[in-house]
């Protein structure tokens, strides 16, 4: 019987997202996120006439960015065998994710 690895991957860019285990013989998809597809979207990337001008791209990365944070800290804290975290992502996600993530998570990557 196949040991299951006890690390968390997260293989991440800016608009999607894929969390796998790796169960003995071959990485297993866990979890799936999409940036335009998530249920948090709640359409507020709207702004004031008084806000300074942002743009939307940016916002949408940002906010899944912290989807993706949220998620991997939720994984984590629901498995306690979770040992690990290994972070695959462009250079401005990995450094987005790795300010948003907690002090324990980290400890674990």
């Amino acid at each position: 019987m196949p040991v299951q690895d006890p690390v968390l991957y997260a293989v991440c860019d800016g608009e999607k997202a894929r969390f796998m285990r790796y169960d003995g013989h071959q990485m297993r998809t866990i979890h799936r996120l999409d940036a335009h597809h998530h249920p948090e979207e709640d359409g507020s990337l709207a702004t004031s006439i008084k806000e300074p001008k942002s743009d939307p791209k940016e916002l949408t990365k940002e906010r899944f960015a912290r989807t993706i944070a949220a998620e991997i800290e939720k994984v984590l804290a629901q498995n306690a065998a979770l040992k690990g975290l290994v972070l695959a992502a462009s250079p401005h996600v990995l450094h987005d994710l790795r300010v948003m993530l907690s002090k324990a998570t980290m400890r674990k990557y």
